[in-house]
């Protein structure tokens, strides 16, 4: 006769003849899936252990985002959320939540019905923790250091884990394996094992010092792909450990810990760019220059303050901060040049130059970014040079010099290419589409900003994105086909929103005016123009077109409509605005 047992434990039984079939917590929702929520199997248990102590407890409006958020907390675990539920009879559900993230402890019974294990998480924990050796209960303090997801190559260094000590806390429960060599502790396992590294401050301090250098080296390892045509999977090894490293750049920040911050730089400036994360990005360099300027700064130190200036001045242009991108930018130049550090002066001096175009400074662009090339020809940065050409060309397209631009974007693009530098051969492409629009050359235009787009979509590269859809946009508008016109203004609109890229959100409203004239509108032009050129991130080449528009409508319409159409304009809130435009795609 042949017997099968099914057995349920924390552990495995590490029994020959065992088949293992891991189970996870309960399904629990999503912040996005708070209208679906009874569907989840973690909430209905909340719910009917709630209305075992308060028979009147129902999911509502108030009660749906915390029953929500104490599940994800306990991470479906039953024990925990019937735990979680019997307080409902002297607690909201919000001072619940709060309870469980100050204190472990919270999550306790005194029902005499109930395992001595099983009365609280912490006692369940403490008889999983210790099933482990004197070593695996150090590795396992030492693994609440990571944030999210992990590998086993970051654990082994990071704490001198093996596969068979991670496997053991899989097999424990007190580790749960994501994929393929990735594991990840949840959130009250985290809190539990945190609590146990806070005994030991020295044996902290070590794992924390060792997340930090684990995580710049994988930056710094990661730098020359980013640039390269393995960018995009570059791009999703980052991603996929973005967590720990803003982690550890943080550390490495409040440490002061300049050959970390020095590793890691680079790569987290290109993806934080590349990304779209501009916000981010500004005040994460920001926070760790005005850190480190709080001292007396060897040269080492003034050569990184000089580098973490010149990325924050990088990314408050998009923003639209142009004010404090130039005295970050400016800042960071006066440090370089004293240091000699001349490649990093070329790259101040591009982003002067582009700062330059923005506020329709052509002639101090040309020289800046002729600068620029210069010191990028003596190094011999290619990628470098590449990027001069493009913007260099930019400024002769600006200037109505077609013909240089166009020859100064194609030696460009032909750099990006050699390279490798895809995304940097989509911005040429961008620019060449500026050029054939320009010359009236439309369908060429459309080619180019499409085969642009279709890079950057690719890419994820919503900045980028944002110059082909408008070029999209202003070649539809000019062949007169308003609707394809107003779908690739929205959809800019919708990004540029999303990322906060104001500048460019003011060229789609130009783009969109446009198009409201030729609806038959041009009194909301007139008004959405007013607004644009009364915003403070309304650059040089938007004022231009939109006075320039403003001027053409006004002539044609009686002058009180136009005056309380610009008064309209004056008053008018930017996000409202949006939200009617958006509403209409």
């Amino acid at each position: 006769t042949q017997v099968v047992l099914l057995v349920t434990s924390r552990e495995a039984l590490n029994q020959q003849a065992e088949w293992l079939f891991h189970v996870h917590g309960l399904p629990f929702p999503n912040e996005a899936q708070h209208k679906q929520i009874e569907t989840f199997s973690a909430v209905q248990l909340f719910r009917d252990r709630a209305r075992q102590v308060r028979s009147e407890f129902a999911l509502t409006p108030e009660t749906r985002p915390w029953v929500t958020r104490i599940c994800q907390m306990v991470d479906g675990i039953p024990l925990g959320i019937e735990l979680a539920a019997t307080w409902v009879r002297l607690y909201s559900c919000e001072q619940i939540a709060e309870r469980i993230q100050q204190n472990l402890d919270f999550l306790a019974t005194t029902r005499k019905d109930v395992p001595e294990r099983h009365r609280s998480l912490r006692a369940l924990f403490e008889h999983s923790r210790s099933l482990l050796s004197e070593e695996g209960r150090a590795i396992f303090r030492q693994l609440a250091i990571f944030y999210g997801e992990f590998s086993l190559a970051a654990a082994e260094q990071v704490t001198g884990a093996s596969p068979f000590h991670l496997l053991g806390m899989v097999d424990q429960s007190l580790l749960r394996e994501c994929a393929m060599e990735r594991y990840e502790m949840h959130g009250v396992l985290k809190q539990y094992a945190l609590e146990q590294l806070e005994r030991f401050p020295p044996e902290k301090k070590r794992a924390q010092d060792a997340h930090c250098r684990y995580y710049s080296a994988f930056l710094q390892r990661h730098q020359g792909q980013l640039t390269s045509a393995e960018q995009g999977a570059a791009l999703a090894r980052i991603e996929q450990e973005i967590e720990n490293i803003r982690a550890a750049w943080q550390w490495a920040v409040d440490q002061g810990i300049v050959q970390a911050l020095e590793e890691a730089l680079d790569s987290l400036y290109l993806y934080y760019e590349t990304r779209s994360l501009f916000e981010e990005g500004k005040e994460l360099f920001s926070r760790a220059a005005e850190r480190l300027g709080e001292a007396a700064l060897s040269a080492e130190q003034r050569l990184l303050l000089g580098k973490l200036r010149a990325r924050e001045g990088v990314f408050s242009r998009p923003l639209g901060l142009y004010a404090a991108s130039q005295a970050a930018l400016e800042e960071s130049l006066s440090l370089l040049r004293a240091l000699e550090a001349w490649s990093e002066v070329a790259f101040v001096l591009n982003n002067l130059g582009i700062l330059a175009i923005n506020q329709g400074d052509y002639g101090r662009a040309q020289a800046l970014l002729q600068e620029g090339y210069g010191l990028y020809r003596q190094s011999g940065n290619r990628r470098g040079l590449a990027f001069c050409l493009n913007n260099l060309g930019f400024v002769a397209i600006a200037r109505g010099e077609h013909a240089e631009g166009k020859q100064l974007l194609r030696r460009g693009l032909t750099l990006f290419r050699e390279s490798g530098d895809v995304q940097g051969a989509a911005s040429a492409l961008a620019n060449l589409g500026e050029v054939a629009h320009s010359l009236g050359k439309f369908e060429e235009a459309r080619q180019l900003y499409a085969e642009s787009l279709q890079i950057q979509e690719s890419m994820g590269n919503r900045m980028a994105m944002l110059y082909s859809l408008i070029g999209l946009g202003n070649v539809a508008s000019a062949l007169r086909k308003s609707s394809e016109a107003r779908r690739h203004f929205q959809e800019t609109l919708h990004i540029a929103r999303e990322i906060q890229a104001l500048p460019r959100l003011m060229d789609a409203l130009v783009g969109l005016a446009t198009v409201m004239a030729q609806e038959g509108d041009p009194l909301q032009a007139v008004e959405l123009l007013t607004l644009i050129l009364h915003h403070p991130a309304c650059d040089r080449w938007a004022q231009e077109r939109a006075q320039q528009l403003l001027a053409h409508y006004a002539a044609d319409l009686p002058a009180d409509l136009v005056a309380t159409a610009q008064a309209r304009g004056r008053t008018a809130s930017l996000d409202r605005l949006l939200d009617r435009l958006l509403s209409k795609s």
